[in-house]
């Protein structure tokens, strides 16, 4: 009895990165299978196929041998790409498990233009998130009534996510709730009543605007219909066509820096007119087999090393981001061998990490990311103070 029970604690333990993911691995029988765990809907092997075939890409999970969650993208004649499918065995659910098959194809995107998530529009509750979106939304903003454009703007793309090359816009509740109060240390309701008093007119958030997995921006909505972003450059009337411009790079919306992050350097005893003595740092690197080179130097020259607290709201994991040399450090050449990418025709070297990432600097001064659990590795930006607001950033405004 008493193994019983060790066993399924252990089973209850086990974290996303316990299971196994498999690309475009996904058979017809594994399909029916889980349609008929998770939907309850009778399957035939025939549909199964059909699917299958008309699957263009496919990420499936599996504990041991068996398929525990699946998700796949179908495509609309090459031009937008839908996330299709997302489910999760109902024992195997709380664990995060759709988040990270979603992680995973949009890990792809930039292989395959726009990636459009709507799998919520389809969920049998979905009416009950819309109406409790829309009276958050009424009790956040109690002097903006939602007017004509807005209510149209959000029965439309509520909860519709559209991704491409680790940037996302998506308007739903994630950006009005407790975690997206603020923008970069603003409070949203600061930025629309000025637009609405700098502007006479009515605004309200439209969409949020997520920059390579950290920073944001926002997207408000006019009485007009007019798009605008949060620092009030006008976009244009058409949401569509904003999109694809900012996730094409067409159009450029770039981070905005919290110099809060100053408060936090100087914690650690960070002083802008001091220049740090590198030598122990680059010996240590030396144990380790890297060399330090130019740029690298400067970084240490200016950031003193030590563990930097990330204030995470709603949990105490991966709070901390490690600036120095240390034995756990990973390799990026390694790293760039293991997930198959050699993008990047300068050396790097890894300057920080923490639990699932790793933050690293290239010859010419330019900041990369790696998360474990997409694996693939990033540019983020060349500026030394953005990067280290993107180390320590979390969604309260920092």
């Amino acid at each position: 009895m008493r193994d019983a029970l060790d066993v399924k604690e252990a089973d209850r333990m086990k974290h996303v990165h316990d299971y196994e993911i498999r690309h475009n691995a996904l058979s017809a029988e594994e399909f029916k299978l889980l349609w008929e765990s998770v939907r309850g809907q009778p399957l035939t092997i025939e549909q199964a196929r059909l699917a299958i075939e008309n699957t263009l890409y496919s990420v499936s999970m599996y504990d041991g041998d068996t398929i525990i969650a699946m998700a796949r993208v179908i495509e609309d004649n090459g031009l937008c790409y839908y996330i299709k499918d997302v489910m999760v065995r109902l024992e195997y659910r709380g664990k995060e498990l759709g988040k990270r098959l979603i992680d995973e194809l949009n890990s792809k995107s930039s292989e395959m233009s726009i990636i459009i998530d709507d799998q919520y529009r389809h969920n049998p509750h979905y009416e009950e998130f819309f109406d409790a979106f829309c009276k958050r939304l009424e009790k956040r903003f109690n002097d903006i009534p939602v007017f004509d454009a807005a209510m149209q703007f959000y029965k439309m793309y509520h909860l519709i996510k559209y991704s491409s090359n680790h940037n996302s816009v998506v308007c739903g509740p994630n950006v009005y709730d407790e975690a997206y109060l603020y923008l970069n240390g603003i409070r949203l309701e600061e930025v629309v009543r000025k637009l609405v008093k700098d502007n006479g007119i009515k605004y309200l958030p439209a969409a949020l605007v997520y920059l390579k997995k950290a920073f944001f921006r926002f997207i408000l909505i006019n009485e007009n219909g007019e798009f605008y972003l949060d620092d009030g450059t006008y976009l244009g009337t058409v949401y569509k066509k904003i999109v694809e411009s900012i996730l094409s790079g067409e159009k450029e919306v770039v981070p905005i820096r919290n110099d809060r992050i100053f408060t936090s350097l100087e914690r650690h005893g960070w002083n802008p007119d001091k220049i740090i003595d590198t030598a122990p740092i680059e010996d240590k690197y030396r144990e380790l087999g890297f060399s330090v080179f130019p740029a690298a130097k400067k970084f240490f020259e200016l950031i003193p090393t030590g563990k930097y607290r990330i204030w995470l709201s709603k949990s105490d994991d991966d709070c901390y981001v490690g600036f120095y040399p240390n034995k756990r450090m990973k390799d990026p050449k390694e790293i760039q061998n293991e997930i198959g990418e050699d993008l990047i025709d300068e050396d790097l070297l890894t300057i920080a990490s923490k639990r699932d990432a790793n933050f690293f600097i290239s010859e010419s001064g330019k900041f990369y990311a790696q998360y474990d659990f997409t694996r693939e590795m990033f540019y983020v930006t060349d500026d030394l103070y953005l990067f280290i607001y993107y180390l320590l950033i979390n969604r309260n405004g920092f």
